[in-house]
């Protein structure tokens, strides 16, 4: 029966919270036939996007009607079953919805031309559930409500905190995906840090997801601190400060840091965990940029090979970004080739599906003289022009900004 199914799906998600981004995306609280259960789901999912814990205590206090239904539901729940208990009813819940309207349409004295279109308007209707409206009256007004929502924010986009980027138009695009590649060592973690404290910067308050499958979160700190403050990040990670006036300006920088919407992952490596953070981003108050430090480095179980890995994570990690809506700027070695200077094609290591997936395409190369110098180069841009511009290392390697040529 469908309500033992309800009942067990509520009793896994009040055992564990594993499962529940897999089946907010599948069962909404309206697909419940019990009204119990369709209540405690609503308060499940209200404490969930408000990042509060949830238990039987929590939901009962929210609706002590509910206590007795709460405490029978977790009997015999099974917590890594939910998204299936998900599936199965929203399942079931297609079902009656379409029974019912095929009874009502049935039931009415239309003649058999109208009862075929009401027939025909059900299917396009339950086929299309959860899906865009493609005929181009619905995609016009959409596109119409999306410029206008520009005209407000006042770009489409978020400022990159670079002027010859900004200069032609080069954006963080809600959906876009940037590969930004670079031979070993040449500073691809440096320029996201920069480009994150440029966004701080710029004063937009976006909401930041770092996926770092290299560096520790404590590193990532330390990088943010020092480029705030011109601290080398070792002397700050180590706490070896030479005054307390440098000992201040450090807790300063934590302190705006602290203000910002940023989230760092330093334990997921899967792309389906990674996948996982953003769509709970995006459920929790959204997401709009995220970085992925770096992409070599994460894995799909499956994959027979490394080729067919990166082809995937590319092709998923596209489709993400545009259904969370955010900019995804995926780190990246390059080709074997390119860093031994064979060939200057956008070329990143492990498949060709990067470049080709990429609104904007990047190549970091290291300056042959000047050490502190690093040549940033626009070398695809989809929606527009290419560029490049110099960056040098300022304030021992704590930061980056455009040199003057």
């Amino acid at each position: 029966m469908i309500q033992e199914t309800e009942n067990a799906l509520i009793g896994a998600l009040l055992l564990s919270q594993k499962k529940i981004i897999d089946v907010v995306e599948t069962v909404k609280a309206e697909d419940f036939f019990c009204e119990p259960a369709r209540k405690a789901f609503i308060h499940i999912v209200a404490l969930w996007s408000e990042k509060k814990s949830i238990d039987l205590v929590s939901v009962s206090n929210r609706d002590r009607s509910l206590v007795e239904y709460l405490a029978s539901a977790t009997t015999g729940a099974y917590s890594p079953a939910a998204h299936d208990y998900a599936r199965e009813i929203a399942g079931e819940a297609k079902k009656r919805r379409i029974l019912s309207t095929l009874q009502k349409i049935t039931s009415s004295n239309k003649k058999n031309e109208q009862l075929l279109d009401d027939v025909l308007s059900l299917y396009q209707q339950e086929m299309s559930a959860g899906k865009k409206n493609p005929d181009i009256l619905p995609v016009i007004k959409r596109f119409d409500a999306k410029v206008k929502q520009n005209k407000k924010n006042g770009s489409m986009g978020f400022n990159t905190g670079f002027h010859f980027l900004q200069e032609r138009y080069i954006q963080y695009v809600p959906g876009h995906i940037w590969a930004l590649g670079g031979w070993t060592s040449t500073g691809k973690t440096a320029v996201m840090i920069q480009k994150i404290i440029n966004l701080i910067n710029e004063g937009m308050s976006p909401s930041i997801v770092i996926i770092s499958t290299e560096m520790t979160e404590e590193q990532i700190i330390s990088r943010l601190v020092a480029n705030i403050t011109g601290i080398h990040s070792y002397r700050i990670l180590s706490g070896k400060y030479n005054d307390e006036e440098e000992n201040e300006r450090a807790e300063v920088a934590k302190s705006v840091l602290s203000s910002t919407k940023l989230k760092i992952y330093d334990d997921i490596f899967t792309l389906a965990d990674i996948e996982t953070a953003f769509r709970k981003a995006d459920l929790q108050g959204g997401v709009d940029i995220g970085f992925i430090d770096y992409v070599q480095n994460v894995r799909v179980p499956d994959a027979k090979g490394q080729y067919q890995e990166q082809s995937e994570i590319a092709q998923r990690l596209q489709k993400l970004a545009k259904d969370v809506k955010a900019t995804l700027i995926c780190l990246s070695q390059v080709s074997n080739d390119v860093g031994r200077g064979n060939t200057d094609l956008l070329e990143l290591k492990g498949a060709g599906d990067w470049s080709a997936v990429a609104d904007v395409g990047i190549m970091l190369k290291r300056h042959k003289v000047d050490k502190y110098k690093m040549n940033y180069e626009v070398k695809k841009n989809r929606h527009g022009s290419l560029c490049d511009s110099i960056l040098e290392f300022k304030a021992e390697y704590t930061r980056l900004a455009e040199a003057t040529r």
